[in-house]
C-alpha cells in the first residue's frame, strides 16, 4: 500500500512504529517495509533501530541522481 495515506504510510513516509504496531502484530512471518521518502526526515539506521524488535526486511530504494536530474530538466523543459 503506497498511497499518500494508508495504514502504514502518511504522506509517503512510514508511520511511527507505535502507530502501526497493531498492524504488524497481526501479520505472520516476515514483514517488508519499503520507506518511500524517509531520507528527508531520518536515516536508514534510525528506521532500522525503530523497527528492531520485528522480524522484517527493509528495502530502501534510491534513484540515480543523474537520472533524477535528467527527469527534472525534461519535465521543466516540457519534454
Amino acid at each position: 500500500m503506497e498511497n499518500v495515506d494508508s495504514p502504514f504510510y502518511k504522506n509517503f513516509r512510514l508511520r511511527p512504529e507505535a502507530e502501526i504496531r497493531p498492524l504488524l502484530a497481526q501479520i505472520r512471518g516476515t514483514v517488508l517495509l519499503k520507506p518511500i521518502s524517509e531520507t528527508f526526515d531520518r536515516s536508514v539506521k534510525e528506521v532500522l533501530a525503530e523497527y528492531k524488535n520485528y522480524q522484517l526486511r527493509v528495502v530502501w530504494i534510491y534513484r540515480d541522481l543523474v537520472n533524477v536530474l535528467y527527469s527534472m530538466l525534461r519535465r521543466d523543459c516540457g519534454g
